[in-house]
């Protein structure tokens, strides 16, 4: 397991990164990208109650397929539509109830931004984050978020559902 977010940090040269970046840079790397388990099942229940789901996911910068292959990704295992997918590196900037992601640095600016709770999805790598002091909560799975946040009632006037702002895996198969 690592440790810390930045996965090419323990490599050892210059050399090992780039093949590193090369790999993931490569066509189909991102389409192949495992699904968290119970993800489907907790996007479901959010559309059951209510949320307007929002794909909020950051790119790797210099891959030319890793847009494509996201968008086609995120449309075969949740379904989701163009329109609801949003990529940007500053999630914060993207209005929403709440946001579920695995970087520290994202769950922490979604608390400094937004009332809503930021959730950050425990893994080895983000371990080190202190969630005392940086606003967030950790979560291990979709129930956990489930039990906190609650649909905004509907009325008569129209109003939209919240959004829920959610993150992706990565290159590295982590959400990002």
């Amino acid at each position: 397991d690592f440790l810390r977010w930045d996965i090419t940090a323990c490599l050892p040269d210059q050399s090992m990164k780039e093949e590193f970046g090369r790999i993931v840079d490569s066509p189909g790397f991102c389409a192949s990208l495992p699904l968290i388990p119970g993800s489907v099942e907790g996007i479901e229940s959010l559309h059951r109650n209510g949320f307007e789901v929002v794909y909020v996911t950051s790119n790797r910068m210099d891959s030319v397929p890793w847009v494509h292959e996201r968008d086609r990704w995120l449309m075969k295992h949740f379904g989701a539509k163009q329109t609801e997918i949003v990529h940007c590196h500053r999630k914060e900037l993207v209005a929403g109830s709440f946001l579920v992601d695995d970087r520290p640095k994202n769950v922490e600016a979604w608390a400094l931004h937004h009332p809503g709770p930021a959730f950050l999805w425990d893994q080895p790598y983000n371990r080190y984050a202190e969630q005392e002091h940086a606003g967030f909560r950790r979560v291990r799975s979709w129930t956990e978020v489930l039990q906190v946040v609650r649909p905004a009632p509907s009325t008569s006037q129209g109003l939209r559902p919240c959004k829920a702002c959610l993150a992706e895996p990565d290159e590295d198969g982590d959400i990002d």
